[in-house]
């Protein structure tokens, strides 16, 4: 039954309606017990009606009886002493009884002789009543005297012989003539009955009184703790999840009260964490981009007159870390930057992480251009100082846009969308710098958008353009290799170089889908370009890796395909890896570079002296070749320390059996200088620019040509 599921007791309608979906337990028992009395007393109330009945015609009965035998007595007297008047005193007396309906005397002929009533006397005394008397006098023909009842018909009967009485006083013989009396006991019994049934109901009517009271008591003090639940419930959903119910008590509703309760702390707890997650950036705890965006559009709404400013900080080879020190410290990079920017802004102020290595600050106060440019130089020195992460010394630089409000947008998005444009132009001109949004530099984001779709599309046609800048051994004036470098049609007439390609595919997530295309489009002009000129001896071809490329899962998977459908000889190849990508998670890179020796490909340390590894990790690594960073090359009898770090490099690779390759080599007197130091193998403008092979030489005398240098 419904009160018995317990399961389905706690019910809180959303209706306040509804003052109970499902009763508790207890309630439900005593409705129960409020039927069951009421049951009990119904049946209780039968009882006494069918007790009462009896007794009521029995009472009737005996004294109806007493009246009949005092006046069987008189008969009896009469017949002894002939005296008719007391017989006809007994006969007035019992005429008396109220519950007498009709006294008759009848003689043997059945005509009435006397009559309680006088307009029956001299009838025939089937005429006066409703019953068969010669039928319920047959039943007492054997001269039975006394009172019988008949339950068919609710009359009492006296059947007595009388002698000595006739017509007109004379008296018959014995047995001649009956005194039949009718009486109907039904009035006085239900007079009686109904004083019973009335006290009955009297006591029921204050049982089920006392009852209602009772029900109404609890039900008053069920509806107050349910309305307590309710009023709670609502204010929760309502969002003030701080609310509590708080019920005393040991009942069902204190139990769901105290359940609701640890329910709501539990949520309380989780929204503070979920609102904590969802406004809050988890790494520096800092507003993240929705509620920076919250915050921007409130303060727009506010129509605060004074003007204010929106910077956009990006910072400066942040990837260059990330990549090198892993991931760990370039986390730890952006708390103590955000930590740093925090403290150079005023409380008023609002900062947020955007995303990356990107935060937004919204200034207050920026009516002064001067109280802005003094804000931003404090930021870049604040954010330049070196810092020391996981025992490596790191120094970045911030690009920062500003966008101000209301002259260069009225609106969140258009706000944070130039102060973007204004960041990449401090890029543009060098990073480490600030740059004010300018309406023309406007058109540079649609400029934008539009090669990054350009670059797209091509990487899906497969239409890229690789470059080769030939390395030479100076010493046997002869082309050692060639390196590939990216380059791909800017979609209106031009080229983009690797500076410029590489940071757009990388930011766009097209790194890996572009290096597979970049590695078999450039094996392919590799191989046409040695059998067009059918060379005697074909130099080798180094290829640039990108740390995403290496993390691949199926990277080496990637390879071997790659040797399959080109059949290209792997000695011929070399992959050019970055410092910094090798260093990080260097056990495992160790793995993979072993792996790539076993397949006979070369591999060489690419822009080495730039990173942060320990020169421990060279013995370890399976290498061939290091190539001494242009930086290095370009400061050589400028800087005591470059030229200090370029002898170290050289001989250091000699102590350890390892090819150098010198980038960079623009001049007379760095070429020299390296020769001088017995670094044999050149690479950079002095000799050739990057181009499409097709444009290089024609056929291997034209090489020796232009290895005609001073030696």
């Amino acid at each position: 039954m419904w009160w018995s599921d317990r399961s389905s007791i706690p019910v809180i309608s959303r209706n306040g309606d509804r003052i109970l979906g499902r009763l508790p337990l207890y309630l439900s028992f005593l409705m129960i017990v409020l039927m069951s009395s009421v049951l009990v007393g119904f049946i209780t109330y039968l009882l006494q009606v069918d007790k009462v009945t009896a007794q009521q015609r029995q009472a009737q009965l005996s004294r109806v009886n007493q009246r009949l035998g005092e006046l069987q007595g008189t008969i009896n007297d009469f017949n002894r002493r002939g005296d008719l008047n007391a017989i006809h005193r007994e006969i007035a007396r019992l005429s008396a009884d109220p519950t007498l309906k009709l006294l008759l005397v009848v003689d043997q002929h059945d005509r009435v002789h006397f009559s309680s009533v006088i307009d029956y006397r001299n009838r025939q005394s089937a005429d006066i009543v409703e019953v068969d008397l010669r039928g319920l006098l047959g039943k007492w023909a054997d001269g039975f005297g006394g009172v019988n009842f008949d339950a068919a018909s609710g009359l009492l009967v006296g059947n007595f012989p009388l002698d000595g009485i006739g017509e007109a006083g004379v008296p018959f013989r014995t047995g001649q003539a009956q005194l039949i009396g009718i009486f109907d006991i039904s009035g006085p019994v239900q007079a009686a009955l109904f004083d019973q049934q009335r006290y009955i109901i009297q006591q029921v009517m204050i049982y089920v009184v006392v009852l209602v009271l009772a029900f109404l008591l609890l039900y008053g003090n069920i509806r107050s703790r349910f309305n307590r639940i309710m009023q709670t419930a609502r204010a929760f959903v309502a969002g003030d999840y701080g609310t509590r119910i708080a019920l005393d008590g040991n009942d069902e509703f204190a139990s769901i009260a105290r359940t609701f309760d640890q329910m709501a702390k539990e949520i309380q707890a989780q929204h503070s964490n979920l609102n904590q997650l969802a406004h809050f950036d988890p790494l520096t705890q800092l507003p993240n981009r929705s509620h920076f965006l919250e915050q921007l559009e409130r303060r727009i709404a506010a129509g605060v007159e004074q003007p204010f400013s929106v910077l956009f900080i990006d910072l400066d080879r942040f990837k260059v870390v990330n990549d090198s020190l892993g991931h760990h410290v370039g986390d730890e990079m952006l708390q103590v930057i955000a930590h740093r920017i925090k403290g150079g802004i005023k409380d008023t102020d609002t900062i947020a992480r955007f995303g990356g290595d990107e935060f937004l600050i919204l200034v207050e106060g920026t009516e002064r251009q001067a109280n802005v440019i003094a804000l931003l130089g404090r930021l870049l020195r604040h954010i330049a100082e070196p810092m020391m992460l996981d025992g490596h010394p790191v120094t970045t630089t911030a690009s920062i846009g500003v966008a101000r409000f209301p002259s260069d947008g009225q609106t969140a998005q258009l706000l944070i969308q130039r102060a973007d444009i204004a960041m990449y132009q401090a890029k543009a001109r060098g990073k480490n710098a600030y740059h004010f949004y300018q309406q023309e530099t406007d058109a540079l984001a649609p400029d934008r958008l539009r090669l990054e779709h350009h670059l797209r599309q091509c990487i899906e046609n497969g239409d890229v353009l690789p470059y080769f800048q030939p390395i030479y051994d100076v010493r046997q004036r002869r082309l050692l290799g060639l390196e590939a470098l990216a380059h791909m049609p800017d979609g209106q007439g031009g080229v983009l170089p690797p500076d410029e390609l590489i940071p757009i595919i990388e930011e766009t997530g097209m790194m890996n889908s572009f290096g597979r295309v970049m590695l078999h489009r450039t094996i392919a002009d590799y191989q046409q370009w040695g059998e067009r000129y059918d060379l005697q001896q074909m130099p080798y071809l180094a290829l640039n890796l990108s740390c995403s490329q290496l993390d691949q899962p199926d990277f080496l998977e990637q390879v071997d395909a790659l040797l399959q459908d080109t059949g290209v000889d792997p000695h011929k190849l070399e992959f050019e890896i970055t410092e910094s990508t090798i260093i990080r998670n260097v056990d495992q890179k160790l793995e993979l570079l072993r792996a790539i020796r076993e397949r006979g490909i070369r591999i060489a340390i690419d822009d080495f002296g730039t990173g942060y590894s320990s020169l421990s990790y060279l013995k370890k690594l399976p290498i061939d070749t290091l190539k001494i960073d242009r930086s290095f090359v370009r400061d050589i009898n400028m800087d005591a320390d470059d030229n200090a770090i370029i002898e170290t490099i050289i001989a250091m690779a000699a102590k350890l059996g390892l090819g150098v390759v010198a980038e960079g080599v623009e001049t007379r007197e760095q070429l020299a200088f390296l020769r001088a130091h017995h670094c044999e193998v050149i690479q950079g403008y002095y000799f050739k620019r990057p181009a499409p092979l097709e444009d290089l030489w024609s056929d291997e005398a034209s090489l020796l040509k232009e290895l005609a240098v001073e030696t």
